[in-house]
């Protein structure tokens, strides 16, 4: 099974290549490129962006996670968010260059839980269901709000902008960023008393590594590719290719917990200094809340 780099190879380069093979002079070899974007294998209805309402359009159902909506969004997924577990597995595969062996652990693990009898008989998700708090939607997301404070599902902008603006070097997001953002949101989340399961901050954590592992390039995930996968629910155009397997996943998992939990890392610190300025920014505006140091009540992954 082949992962393909989803940059095009110059025509010139191949013309070279097919004239030591023998190709006549003029011709290009076909480039198979299974991450390219093709034309959408559920096309529909026209492309509205998911942050104006958790349904797209009538019988169009999205959930929290922004992969998942883009993968419908796009025409990857079953436009109307029921999926089965080999769509899921097939589209994490080929659009996101996720093995799968992990995608079948995800969708196999959604599936089991939410997943409905479908007209065959057999199990559909309905991207929807994963609003369910506390079995993949949980507190302290990246862009969504707790589930106590209002609709989890729905994507917060400012959440985005914080998320953005916890680069270090203005261009991308790199696996510190991410630990700081995720440490920040975990504070957020903690205050005024509330407790942050363990299991938030594992799932976190879990969600950040696959994040990046999908969608980094040289130096980290570009900010423009995690505006158009946060903000408009969409897959990049021009998706860095990578096969994400379960031991890279793991990988950037532990580096990512290793670097949000190490009190004197500079992805602690940064987070700590964020969360000391004392700004909510779950419904949009900005109000009080108490830093973590001082809340001390949340699980810390």
């Amino acid at each position: 099974m082949s992962y393909v780099n989803r940059h095009p190879i110059p025509g010139n380069v191949l013309r070279h290549e097919n004239h030591h093979l023998g190709v006549p002079p003029g011709a290009v070899l076909h480039q198979h490129q299974p991450h390219a974007k093709a034309a959408p294998i559920y096309p529909h209805h026209p492309h509205t962006p998911p942050s104006e309402t958790p349904h797209n359009e009538p019988g169009e159902h999205r959930g929290p996670c922004p992969a998942l909506n883009a993968l419908a969004n796009g025409g990857d997924l079953p436009r109307d968010g029921r999926v089965t577990e080999a769509q899921l597995v097939n589209a994490m595969k080929e659009r996101l260059g996720v093995a799968p062996l992990v995608g079948a652990l995800i969708a196999k693990v959604a599936i089991l839980r939410l997943g409905e009898p479908g007209p065959d008989g057999s199990k559909v998700l309905d991207l929807s269901a994963l609003v369910k708090h506390g079995f993949i939607e949980h507190d302290a997301s990246l862009s969504r709000r707790d589930a106590w404070e209002g609709n989890a599902a729905k994507v917060v902008p400012s959440l985005v902008d914080q998320l953005l603006a916890m680069s270090g070097n203005g261009r991308t997001l790199t696996l510190e960023d991410l630990a700081a953002a995720h440490q920040l949101r975990m504070a957020q989340s903690s205050a005024h008393g509330h407790k942050v399961p363990l299991k938030a901050g594992v799932l976190g954590t879990l969600e950040a590594a696959l994040l990046y592992e999908v969608f980094h390039g040289e130096d980290g995930i570009a900010l423009a590719d995690a505006k158009e996968l946060f903000e408009k629910e969409r897959v990049p155009v021009n998706l860095p290719a990578h096969k994400v397997g379960l031991g890279s996943l793991l990988l950037a998992t532990a580096k990512i917990a290793v670097m949000g939990n190490l009190p004197f890392s500079p992805a602690a610190r940064r987070a700590r200094q964020a969360a000391a300025q004392g700004t909510s920014v779950t419904h949009g505006t900005h109000a009080t809340h108490g830093s973590h140091e001082a809340n001390g009540s949340h699980a810390t992954v």
